[in-house]
């Protein structure tokens, strides 16, 4: 009865938001500015490390008004200023679990903090997946990318490599075939789960070759501090391929495993269907854009949905 008698009381007692924003990320920290700036009382839960997949960008060139481009880590750190200048309340942990089940919501924190709050803003990004070999890692960002968007003007002239054999991958081929002098796509079987149409296109391409059946086994060189080529193996044979850039194009994973359990993921770990009061941006909800600038634009977007629901909220009351 006591253990009972202290939950509730902690939940009872503790402060209530307008506005919970899961996610530290140009998509949560746009989402806080912009309900702080409306007067709604927020929360951004921004993560133990905060920034999303922009901390890892050394210059960030495609983000409108920074003519010659802003380092990752500066554009989200002003990014939180600004957030926090307006009144939002930054909080650098991570979301452990949530509840839709009672009004207002109760969100846990990895602190196992209770957080109660009439709408959810879920931000938390999607993560690309990669190798898991030790040279990527070392490499990332020098040559290592998963971004053709972000980065397919920087190799102008170059050979590139991009791995994978989906959607994403044919189009990444496609975009850095116009900048690039070379493209090689990788793949470690015989058949594409891209679109036909994606493969015909890549097909007609010159400057484009595929090769099947090789899975990477290394980028080279991390102690130069940049790619030089990859080490490929087929049939146990290896095979070295010279290139300027490894591109990855082998799926990301949405950061929804805090949501486990809360009814709202389709088998796939994807959001299928969102309570009344609850509202997704950025990378989580975004499966073919997945741009700084989209994400921040969907942060204002379920920033503003947020302050309609809850002004209709109080009219109907």
């Amino acid at each position: 009865m006591k253990f009972i008698f202290i939950f509730l009381f902690s939940v009872l007692s503790c402060e209530i938001y307008d506005v919970t924003v899961v996610g530290g990320g140009p998509a949560g920290l746009t989402a806080g500015l912009y309900a702080a700036r409306l007067g709604l009382k927020t929360l951004v839960v921004a993560g133990e490390i905060p920034g999303g997949q922009l901390t890892g960008t050394s210059l960030v060139e495609n983000f409108p008004g920074f003519v010659e481009g802003i380092d990752g880590a500066l554009l989200i750190g002003n990014m939180r200023r600004q957030a926090e200048k307006y009144g939002a309340l930054i909080k650098e942990e991570n979301a452990e679990s949530v509840s839709f089940t009672q009004f207002p919501y109760i969100l846990t924190l990895g602190t196992k903090e209770k957080v109660r709050s009439r709408t959810i803003i879920i931000a938390t990004g999607a993560f690309p997946r990669r190798l898991g070999l030790l040279s990527e890692g070392a490499l990332f960002g020098k040559g290592v990318s998963t971004c053709a968007v972000c980065d397919a003007s920087l190799y102008k002239g170059k050979k590139v490599v991009v791995i994978g054999g989906g959607d994403s991958a044919f189009e990444e081929a496609l975009l850095l075939s116009r900048f690039a002098s070379k493209v090689t796509m990788v793949h470690r079987s015989g058949s594409f789960k891209a679109q036909a149409v994606l493969r015909e296109r890549v097909m007609k391409t010159e400057n484009i070759e595929i090769k099947t059946h090789r899975t990477v086994k290394e980028i080279c060189d991390p102690e130069k501090g940049f790619v030089t080529g990859i080490i490929m193996l087929s049939g146990g044979v290896e095979e070295k391929l010279a290139c300027d850039g490894v591109f990855l194009a082998i799926g990301h994973e949405a950061g929804t495993g805090w949501l486990l359990g809360s009814g709202i993921l389709d088998g796939k770990g994807r959001i299928a269907a969102l309570p009344r009061g609850v509202f997704s941006a950025g990378d989580v909800a975004d499966e073919h854009y997945r741009q700084a600038i989209t994400a921040a634009g969907s942060g204002c977007k379920a920033a503003l949905d947020a302050y309609y629901y809850l002004q209709n909220q109080e009219n109907v009351q």
